[in-house]
């Protein structure tokens, strides 16, 4: 979840929509996965 949380600042940073919105489904994946409160990016649409 580390390397995803890295990824989609960098994409951020870069405004990279695209892989914004890859990398916070994967956050909100990993985190489903293991139990925990799903991150929201309402930037994206993601709540």
């Amino acid at each position: 979840m580390k390397k995803a949380w890295r990824g989609y600042k960098v994409a951020k940073v870069q405004k990279n929509t695209e892989d914004m919105k890859k990398y916070a489904e994967r956050i909100r994946t990993l985190q489903g996965e293991l139990g925990l409160v799903k991150a929201k990016f309402p930037e994206l649409g993601l709540s």
